[in-house]
């Protein structure tokens, strides 16, 4: 189901960007183990995707200190990030802790990562809505694209 979401995505990006993006899939960096579902290489960006809040902390931690997708941060390869929860229901709340290498403290919760953003399906995913970390509403309710 998560490479659903990733090839949708994927076809969402050129069908809006056009030629003006390119989308590396599966990326793996020289610095690091670890492959981003997306890379953005002109600008240098990375995309993480995954499903239904499925191992979300563990995603969101592969962007922190000791994480495996650091070392591409630290080198420069990675300059931004993001990682998007496509889901068919709102988070109730902010998720609780996040554990990484390092270990984790009262301030890594959830709803503290900036990078984290859930995009809500209907039911017929005829429509979405996107919500920050903290539950915020980022985009109203949004028909797709037929």
């Amino acid at each position: 189901m998560e490479a659903i979401y990733q090839h949708e995505f994927s076809r969402a990006c050129y069908l809006i960007l056009g030629c003006n993006l390119f989308l590396t899939p599966e990326w793996k960096s020289l610095s690091s183990n670890g492959r981003v579902d997306f890379q953005i290489k002109s600008v240098k960006w990375a995309i993480e995707c995954v499903r239904e809040g499925d191992r979300l902390d563990e995603h969101v931690s592969r962007f922190q200190l000791g994480g495996t997708y650091y070392p591409m941060i630290i080198s420069g390869e990675i300059r931004d990030y993001i990682l998007l929860d496509f889901r068919t229901s709102k988070p109730r709340k902010a998720r609780g802790m996040v554990a990484f290498s390092s270990g984790s403290t009262n301030a890594d919760r959830l709803d503290a990562v900036p990078f984290l953003y859930f995009i809500v399906y209907s039911d017929n995913y005829t429509t979405y809505e996107i919500y920050d970390a903290k539950l915020n509403i980022v985009v109203n309710k949004t028909g797709l694209l037929q």
